[in-house]
């Protein structure tokens, strides 16, 4: 099972925000998410056997202003954010992962320099999930899981 919330508050928030106003360059609104998946005998799974796809809803408090883009980084253990593979269409939210965690939906200048790495997703499995998250409370949801 998949669980995803949106957070506002708490140790991982905070974390969250300082290391992204801190390594991202032209940063506008962001939502910080957490997503565990969890198996059958109720054990966490952070770390993946390959790339899943996720995708979710636009968090409500992000517009899209001409000359930003939406980006997904992933906030590592040491600090670090790793910049997903994402993508925008029409109000939903798809990016490619191999790890779950907390994660930052950011508003960023589509010229802005990035200091964070880039996931490389060029192997993996595909897997979809597709989650739908609450985003305008800290409400967690159970998503179906698909193989594709």
């Amino acid at each position: 099972m998949i669980v995803a919330a949106t957070v506002s508050s708490g140790a991982a928030y905070e974390k969250a925000v300082e290391v992204i106003k801190a390594q991202v360059s032209g940063l506008g609104e962001y939502s910080v998410m957490e997503i565990n998946l969890t198996d059958a005998t109720n054990t966490q799974v952070h770390q993946l056997n390959g790339y899943v796809q996720v995708t979710v809803p636009m968090p409500a408090n992000i517009t899209v202003k001409e000359g930003k883009a939406i980006v997904v980084y992933r906030l590592e253990d040491d600090g670090t954010l790793t910049r997903c593979d994402t993508t925008v269409e029409n109000g939903v939210i798809t990016f490619k992962t191999n790890h779950f965690s907390t994660y930052i939906v950011a508003e960023e200048d589509v010229t802005a320099v990035t200091s964070p790495k880039t996931e490389d997703v060029s192997a993996g499995i595909n897997l979809i999930f597709c989650m739908g998250i609450l985003l305008a409370g800290a409400a967690a949801v159970a998503v179906k899981r698909k193989m594709a």
